[in-house]
């Protein structure tokens, strides 16, 4: 995987991506080495998550593939509000973790 940093980005958004390679020998035809990466996307701040993107073989006779989108955002799927990094570091201190 690689890890990419940078400052003074149009947005302020923390978050790991984890590229993964291609396999060297892929089953499917050759146009589908033209197809998008798998990618594991975590989602640090400001809205907390994880998303996968990949490939997926659409269901049924023949090898056609398909880029699906998975997305968990943790504001949604646990509703009320988060506590930012700062509050968690307060409260772990304050609990002598």
């Amino acid at each position: 995987f690689y890890l990419r940093t940078g400052k003074r980005l149009h947005t302020r958004k923390s978050e790991i991506v984890l590229n993964l390679k291609a396999v060297p020998h892929s089953i499917f035809p050759n146009d589908a080495r033209a197809l998008e990466d798998n990618r594991l996307v975590i989602r640090l701040q400001p809205e907390e998550g994880v998303k996968l993107y990949m490939m997926a073989k659409v269901p049924g006779p023949g090898m056609k593939l398909k880029p699906v989108h998975l997305n968990l955002d943790f504001g949604e799927t646990f509703k009320g509000r988060l506590p930012d990094a700062y509050e968690r570091l307060l409260i772990d201190v304050i609990r002598g973790r």
